[in-house]
């Protein structure tokens, strides 16, 4: 069990729990340190098939960015954090896995949270699940498009209309508004 999250191997599942609820599961380097780390254990296990990311508690699966601790090592050294080498959670810049890795969004996935549903391979949300890019909206670079030309899957283009402005998109209102519809005619890989 680590510091910022904790595995639980089952057989050949993995299920990674991104656990820092107190900040609604926000990411901060050694965060996401730790969690590129279970990543490489879980890539480099020829007993593990699948892996499952996740987060703590009932509100949030992640938030991206730990906001306030950027703001405080800014305030303290004058530095911002470096963006982490293989992205959010060990994944978002991870191109070469080749075990596939399911989202269970279970809470509120804005910005880098996100961006980590849109790594895996496939998305479960649950009816609490909300989607979010706020970057366009506060003047950040928004990796979307990113996400889009490397990963695309049917559940991106289902989130991407309403995320893209800024807006959110939840779990429960997909077929509310026709989005499930369109994916029936999608051709998947």
């Amino acid at each position: 069990m680590g510091q910022f999250s904790h595995s639980e191997r089952d057989g050949h599942l993995l299920v990674v729990t991104i656990n820092r609820p107190e900040v609604y599961n926000a990411c901060h380097p050694m965060a996401n340190e730790e969690l590129a780390a279970e990543f490489d254990r879980f890539a480099a296990d020829p007993d593990l098939w699948v892996a499952i990311i996740t987060g703590a508690g009932d509100k949030a699966f992640c938030t991206g960015n730990d906001l306030k601790y950027h703001a405080d090592l800014r305030a303290r050294t004058g530095e911002r954090p470096k963006h982490p080498p293989l992205g959010f959670a060990g994944l978002t810049a991870r191109f070469d896995l080749d075990k596939p890795v399911i989202a269970a969004v279970n809470g509120v996935a804005m910005g880098g949270g996100f961006e980590i549903a849109l790594a895996c391979d496939i998305i479960i949300a649950s009816e609490q699940a909300v989607f979010a890019l706020p970057e366009p909206r506060v003047g950040f670079e928004m990796t979307l498009l990113r996400m889009l030309v490397f990963r695309p899957s049917a559940d991106t283009y289902a989130a991407a209309p309403a995320a893209a402005g800024g807006g959110g998109q939840t779990g429960g209102n997909t077929n509310r508004r026709g989005m499930r519809r369109r994916l029936n005619g999608m051709k998947m890989r």
